[in-house]
Parts: structure tokens; sequence; C-alpha cells
């Protein structure tokens, strides 16, 4: 049953077999809509956990689920994307306007928010799709700074995952139960964050139609949030 679930999001060649030849894993736009809603509300619930810190567990639980969902969007819309050579940077100027108020909202003034990280993968992804040196060069610089950025490499690994994952189908494995317990062991942290895989694989089978957020508020949203709740807490302390 699970594996008629996964095959039936992947084109098959006429013998059945899957070939990292063929066109990657496709989810229609309400899917997509899914995930990416969850993913903002798992996100703004992760960091408002720390700005107002309530002892309720949210850091933990519930927003551990954020990363996966956007490292999978990384992964997707960088293998999707009619135009695959903006992506990248546009992560990456999110990245840099973002670093201001995620060190101020987390105090860590050293720190690199994941965008950083995400953009790495995204311009790896977008060099191997256009078999770009330049791309690709920019990738390992990146790739090399994520010692000081949030998540790290377990961040980079799962955007990785993922991309293998949409053309390789078993692989999906290592999303849902490895990188979890990798990352977390045994807590309840894994578990969200292995729910999170579930989510992306149930998405396309959801019978409620789910339009996509604008990019007006998507685009602008990581660090716009961030500055909001650096205001709020300031406001609140």
């Amino acid at each position: 049953m699970i594996a008629r679930t996964l095959d039936s999001f992947f084109v098959t060649d006429r013998g059945g077999s899957h070939s990292l030849r063929q066109s990657p894993a496709r989810f229609d736009a309400s899917a997509m809509a899914i995930i990416q809603t969850l993913a903002i509300l798992t996100m703004t619930l992760d960091h408002a956990s720390i700005a107002f810190p309530l002892e309720l567990g949210l850091r933990g639980t519930v927003g551990r689920m954020a990363l996966p969902l956007f490292c999978f969007m990384v992964a997707y819309n960088a293998l999707h994307t009619r135009r695959p050579g903006p992506y990248p940077w546009r992560i990456l100027i999110i990245a840099l306007i973002a670093q201001l108020p995620f060190a101020v909202l987390t105090g860590h003034a050293l720190l690199a928010n994941i965008c950083v990280t995400l953009a790495g993968a995204a311009f790896l992804i977008t060099g191997l799709r256009r078999r770009s040196a330049g791309y690709l060069t920019l990738a390992m610089g990146l790739c090399a700074l994520t010692p000081g950025v949030e998540y790290g490499f377990p961040a980079y690994a799962l955007v990785l995952a993922f991309a293998a994952a949409c053309y390789a189908p078993p692989l999906w494995l290592f999303p849902l139960l490895v990188w979890p317990l990798m990352h977390y062991g045994a807590t309840p942290a894994a578990l969200f964050a292995a729910l999170s895989t579930v989510v992306i694989l149930g998405a396309p089978r959801s019978p409620i139609p789910w339009d996509r957020l604008p990019r007006w508020l998507t685009l602008p949203f990581y660090p716009a949030h961030l500055a909001v709740l650096c205001v709020l807490s300031s406001a609140g302390a």
C-alpha cells in the first residue's frame, strides 16, 4: 500500500522502473500550498516561542516540523522552477535581509540564519540542473559556511535528501525515519520532524483544495516576521 502511494507520485519508464534520467516527482499546486502554509505556521510558532518563552514546548514539538517542510520546498522548487537561475539568489537575498532581526531575536550575533544553508543547497541543485560551474562554486562556498549557520550540515543534507527522493521513492525513508533519529534522537522532536515528511507525502491525497499564498506575502515573510517578533518582544520586555 505504501509502495503504491509513493510510486503514484512518480513517472516511470515503460518497464516500471525509476531512473535518475527521468523527470523528478511533481506535486500539484494544492499539495504545495498545504505544505507551504504549514511550513509558515510551524516556523512562526517556533520563532514565537523564542520571543515569548511560555514553556509550551513548541520548540521541541510542533516547531520541529518547520525545517523539513522548508527543506522540501527548496529542493522541489529548485528542481521544478521554470527560471532556475534566479531562484537560489532570491533565497540568499532573503537570508541577508533577515540576518539582523534573526541575530537580535536569537541573541546569536555570529550565527547565520537557515536561509544561508538553504541557498547553498539551492545553488547546488541548480548548478547540477544547469551544469553551471559558477553555481556549483557558489554552492561549495556557502556549504563551507554551514558550521556557522543555523542547523548547519544537517539542513543541507536534508534538502539534498528530498531532492534525491523526488527521483527515487525508496529514499523518502531517509527524511521520514533516518534523518529525524540521527538529528534529534529518540525524542518528541524526531517524531514531529518525521511527521513533516508524512504531511508532504499525504498532501497530494488531500481532498481539500488549497490555494497557495500570494508571493507578495511569502517572499518577505521570513525577515518580516522576525522583525515583528523582535519589536513585540522588546515591547513586552
